[in-house]
């Protein structure tokens, strides 16, 4: 029962199967090829508090065809990071994830849906691109800072409890796809759009910074 850490060659690092912790962190130091339907997991034999995991590199499928999702599970006390790009070569089919606090330091973009459940904050700081009728869930206790455009085919929510500040437009492709907030405030930080495609758009409250 120890932390995990991949120190790849600077190259690529493949994930076939999953990786799991009891409490223990897990770091990949490296780029990452996801080549299946992978879990990275520190909540092994009852440890909920999970631990920290983080992605140095960036993160890419390797087919637009097969199923290559990645789901991280960094528990009720871990943080996630992703510190490079996600997508950006291939999509993922799908991202789900459950951790503390959630930063996505670069671009991401996934050809399906994207859930995260987060008992701390959620930070964007780059575009958001969604395909293939790809959705957006954000479950957020602590505050969820939008810092990049966000672009989904598909819904977009945010569910939580937390406050939302928003630097960046929201928009959604698919015809009635809607854009909601449910009992949250909505900081703006400057001017922005709310942009459905004849889809609702539902607020709970409003502010300007």
């Amino acid at each position: 029962n120890a932390s995990i850490t991949l120190d790849g060659s600077g190259a690529t690092t493949t994930l076939n199967a999953n990786i799991t912790t009891e409490g223990d962190a897990i770091t990949i130091s490296d780029s990452v090829i996801v080549a299946a339907a992978v879990a990275l997991d520190t909540t092994s034999v009852g440890n909920l508090a999970g631990a920290n995991v983080s992605i140095v590199g960036s993160v890419n499928a390797t087919s637009a065809v097969s199923a290559e999702s990645l789901a991280v599970n960094a528990g009720t006390g871990g943080d996630l990071a992703f510190n490079a790009a996600i997508g950006a070569s291939q999509p993922l089919d799908s991202l789900t994830i459950d951790a503390r606090n959630v930063d996505f330091d670069s671009t991401v973009a996934v050809a399906g849906a994207v859930d995260i459940d987060a008992l701390g904050t959620v930070t964007f700081d780059n575009t958001v691109s969604l395909t293939n009728n790809g959705t957006l869930t954000v479950t957020n206790t602590g505050t969820a800072t939008v810092g990049g455009k966000i672009t989904s085919e598909g819904a977009v929510l945010f569910d939580g409890v937390g406050g939302i500040t928003l630097s960046a437009d929201i928009q959604t492709t698919d015809n009635v796809a809607a854009i909601t907030v449910n009992a949250s405030t909505l900081t703006l930080t400057g001017a922005r759009q709310l942009q459905p495609n004849n889809g609702n758009v539902t607020l709970d409250e409003i502010l300007t910074d």
